[in-house]
């Protein structure tokens, strides 16, 4: 379950997204995750970040840049480990779950020891949900992210994203 915080950005972002006067605010919000043009969205960013901790600065970044290319109206319901399970039945492979491109995708993000090298693999990973328009919930992402460094969250939030992706019996 995603923090009331959390749910606020996302919101926030998603209404001001779609509202049709405000066209330049996802245009400042994609720059957000690359390091060259980050700073065009601080302004979008301040009154929910404090821009001088980089981890939570960059994990803001990231969701903010990831909801403005996304198709999405509202926030989505799927974690990490089912949105990329979901993308591999989209690709309908007939390849066994563990040995797909998501599963390897899946354990390199697993394999991340820190929240910067988290989101520095997340990026791609995001982007490819975008283009497949798998519906993920950017409040519980954000949350898992701004929670990485800490060691036994960062245990449970792994555990939780294998367990959605290699656990769950097919959908109905």
């Amino acid at each position: 379950m995603a923090s009331q915080r959390s749910e606020k950005f996302v919101d926030y972002v998603l209404q001001r997204i779609h509202n049709q006067q405000d066209r330049g605010f996802a245009a400042k919000l994609k720059k957000a995750d690359n390091e060259a043009t980050e700073y065009q969205s601080w302004e979008l960013l301040a009154p929910w970040v404090n821009l001088e901790h980089q981890r939570e600065r960059k994990a803001y970044c990231l969701v903010g840049a990831h909801l403005a290319r996304s198709r999405q109206r509202q926030d989505g319901t799927l974690g990490m480990g089912a949105a990329l399970r979901r993308a591999q039945k989209q690709s309908n492979s007939g390849e066994e779950l563990e040995h797909t491109p998501s599963a390897a995708r899946l354990r390199r993000i697993l394999a991340c020891h820190d929240t910067l090298e988290l989101i520095d693999v997340l990026r791609p990973v995001l982007r490819l949900l975008a283009s497949k328009e798998v519906s993920i919930s950017h409040a519980r992402l954000l949350d898992d992210i701004l929670w990485f460094h800490h060691d036994a969250a960062r245990d449970r939030i792994r555990s939780q994203w294998a367990q959605e992706f290699f656990g769950r019996k097919e959908e109905a």
